[in-house]
């Protein structure tokens, strides 16, 4: 057979039946499943225990040996190697989360299980959620208004209007505390301008000690402007929170006492009332408001909005910033680019 006519092999065989790269097209095809598997797996994790997290948690009552009680939620239990008669004996302790932090000064607080005498969870037992000190648990023993009323502790419904009117109040604080910093915009600005005359390199020079005493004279002559409407306003102020410290409920957590101003209160909770509907349905708003709210506490309670519209707005900017860039790649890499090795890689990683 002549050179011209011979048939020349193909390079890649078909005696399998299969086309060409299939292999590939299969690995690449199991390689995303695992990789979606992997991260339905995470995603459902992370649901689990965020749905964990924000479920209500039972109010416990343990009394103990020593005539004492304590309230809170457990939250952890673990095995304490104690000595019996000189040999190793396993015992167990729970740990609390107790709140009451101007009572103990901590949150939590471990018991061993052998002082337990009776462990229970009452009806009434309450968690008190706060905007400052963490929460507090515990019975309510008064619920006594701005005017010295006093409130029948056992109606949830009074209870509840008793929330709802500090909920308006702290909403009120911040509508005047807004109208208070846009009033003494103006005199803030000029506050601002003489500090920064002060601290310049020129406030020596007779040009910068003549703008030093008239920045002066501007914000005398606009705090005096000012004075009656921000000493009205902050008057204002002063009433609602003096209302915000008299109003407050009245815990018992033991043999103890704290006042909870209602200022201070966000929600108030009987945990060991709820059905468990209720308790699914405060675990997701709870989620909800982990959302959508601002952190408070030095970022120890509250919710992550904030850091949750960075990342967000931050993607959004990355996008905006890469999809011209990647459009461009693009058309270069099909009609421009040489063909090669390093633009098959490329398609590769693209496909």
């Amino acid at each position: 057979m002549h050179g011209s006519d011979a048939i020349r092999a193909p390079l890649a065989g078909t005696r399998s039946g299969l086309p060409p790269g299939i292999g590939g097209v299969w690995t690449t095809a199991l390689a995303t499943l695992t990789v979606l598997l992997m991260l339905a797996a995470l995603l459902w994790i992370v649901a689990v225990n965020a749905f964990g997290w924000f479920w209500p948690s039972r109010v416990t009552e343990l009394d103990l040996a020593d005539g004492s009680t304590v309230i809170g939620i457990v939250v952890a239990r673990e095995e304490r190697p104690v000595e019996n008669g000189g040999q190793p004996v396993v015992q167990h302790r729970i740990q609390l989360k107790t709140g009451n932090r101007e009572l103990t000064g901590a949150d939590f607080r471990w018991v061993d299980e052998s002082e337990v005498l009776n462990r229970s969870t009452p009806g009434d037992l309450v968690r008190v959620v706060r905007t400052e000190y963490g929460d507090a648990f515990g019975r309510i023993t008064a619920a006594v208004t701005a005017d010295g009323r006093s409130l029948d502790v056992g109606s949830e419904a009074e209870i509840g209007g008793f929330l709802e009117r500090g909920d308006e109040w702290r909403r009120d604080r911040k509508r005047l505390d807004k109208e208070r910093e846009r009033l003494r915009r103006p005199l803030s600005d000029l506050e601002e301008r003489l500090d920064m005359a002060e601290r310049s390199a020129r406030a020596a020079t007779p040009e910068g000690i003549a703008d030093v005493a008239e920045l002066e004279a501007a914000v005398e002559r606009t705090a005096k402007k000012l004075s009656p409407q921000l000493d009205a306003l902050q008057l204002e102020i002063d009433d609602l929170a003096a209302m915000m410290r008299q109003a407050r409920l009245v815990l018992r957590s033991g043999a103890e006492e704290m006042e909870v101003p209602l200022g201070s209160v966000l929600e108030v909770l009987w945990p060991n009332r709820m059905s468990f509907a209720g308790r699914a349905a405060q675990a997701v708003r709870k989620g909800v408001l982990f959302l959508f709210t601002e952190p408070r506490e030095a970022n120890t309670e509250g919710g992550i909005f904030p850091a949750l519209f960075g990342t967000v707005l931050l993607v959004l900017l990355m996008s905006v910033a890469v999809v011209p860039l990647g459009v461009v790649t693009a058309v270069y890499m099909t009609e421009y680019a040489r063909h090669g090795i390093l633009l098959r890689l490329a398609n590769q990683a693209v496909n």
